[in-house]
């Protein structure tokens, strides 16, 4: 418990600019990671790391500005599974989060249902998230 977590990616964004792509480095094995040359603005920080669900922060920079910490819980893997009208499997449906509707992280993953109709996101976050589902015969629609 409280370990670094090493080879974490790390993402970064001053404000809410969501169309705007974050700044993404790896942290050390200390669990380390800086982002220099900030200013007083805010900042959105996610990591990502395997065998645990993202976490995210918000910090603002200083000149006198404590350590941030980042706690990333346990994996808890999000499985989904996409069926059609007739409850058949939708195989080969794009699945994936869009950032302006989950505010709060900064992350992009996107999966493809298999042959059942399923999909895992390993490091989904443990908060309520909005899902894209776009299968190949029939319209798209969005879940929570």
């Amino acid at each position: 418990m409280n370990k670094p977590v090493r080879n974490a990616a790390v993402r970064e964004r001053s404000g809410n600019n969501w169309n705007t792509p974050p700044h993404q480095i790896t942290n050390d094995a200390q669990g380390r990671f800086e982002f220099p040359h900030r200013t007083g603005l805010q900042y959105l920080i996610t990591a990502e790391a395997d065998g645990y669900s993202l976490g995210s922060t918000i910090a603002t920079a200083s000149a006198d500005m404590p350590e941030v910490k980042l706690v990333l819980p346990a994996a808890r893997p999000l499985r989904l599974k996409v069926v059609g009208a007739n409850d058949e499997p939708a195989a080969g449906a794009g699945v994936g989060v869009v950032e302006y509707r989950n505010p709060g992280h900064l992350m992009g993953w996107r999966g493809t249902t298999d042959l059942g109709g399923l999909v895992v996101w390993s490091a989904a976050p443990t908060q309520s998230m909005s899902v894209q589902i776009v299968p190949t015969n029939y319209a798209a629609r969005w879940m929570r």
